[in-house]
């Protein structure tokens, strides 16, 4: 099996579902709807520190509830799945495109630099690399490595 590539975001998304380990059994369905529940409120909240209208507030929201496809959610939980399932699991640490991107529908327009949807995935990297300066791209990783980060970080008990 090839090694599997994440992205600075997708480690950290990996890290906090360790921090609620019980997201990994719900239902597919509620996995779906929480993971949708979470970009909408996360996206709103970006939206109001901007200072939009509550109309540019609700639309920014749908929109990222709408982004991602099932499929995608749930080949992400899947993904991230792996390494909580095994912690001995390797990944690479990556810039750009990764073993989750390439079963997104978006794909195209978050790796194409003209593209708005690039801007907010490059951002999200940035922002998980700004909580994470530790990881460096290219280097290989387990889930053990990240476990002792969050760990040294306080994001997971010991």
């Amino acid at each position: 099996m090839e090694i599997m590539k994440l992205r600075p975001h997708h480690v950290l998304g990996y890290i906090g579902h360790e921090a609620q380990p019980e997201l990994y059994s719900l239902p597919d369905n509620k996995y779906i709807k929480d993971f949708r529940e979470s970009k909408r409120n996360s996206a709103e909240e970006a939206a109001k520190q901007q200072g939009l209208s509550e109309e540019d507030i609700r639309k920014t929201g749908e929109f990222a509830y709408n982004f991602h496809s099932d499929k995608l959610i749930l080949h992400w939980r899947d993904s991230i799945k792996r390494i909580h399932d095994n912690p001995d699991t390797k990944f690479k640490y990556v810039k750009g495109f990764d073993s989750i991107c390439k079963e997104c529908h978006q794909k195209e327009g978050c790796h194409d630099e003209n593209h708005w949807a690039y801007k907010v995935v490059q951002q999200a990297d940035l922002d998980a690399i700004k909580l994470m300066p530790e990881l460096k791209h290219g280097k290989v990783y387990t889930g053990h490595d990240l476990k002792k980060l969050a760990k040294k970080k306080g994001w997971l008990k010991e």
